[in-house]
């Protein structure tokens, strides 16, 4: 994948392959998931559910290598099939 931009592209954010487990919880609904890689613009998250486009999600994980607990609010603004199934 390159990171140059053309003219009137909006630039992307390096991703880095990380996983992890994550929780995530959607309208009271927890879904297990293993982050795939981030960026400072989101996480590509593989999940055992499906969630639906604009559902807002509370996703909690711990810090690899120190195991806090962190909490944060995100939004799902995209959804793909997982080819690997």
């Amino acid at each position: 994948m390159s990171d140059e931009v053309s003219e009137g592209q909006t630039p992307r954010a390096t991703r880095y392959a990380v996983w992890f487990p994550i929780r995530m919880e959607a309208k009271g609904d927890v879904v297990l998931s293993i982050t795939r890689d981030v960026s400072a613009s989101g996480v590509l998250v593989v999940a055992a559910a499906e969630l639906k486009v604009g559902s807002s999600v509370e996703v909690t994980l711990a810090v690899p290598n120190d195991g806090t607990e962190r909490i944060i609010q995100g939004t799902i603004v995209r959804v793909e099939p997982n080819e690997a199934d």
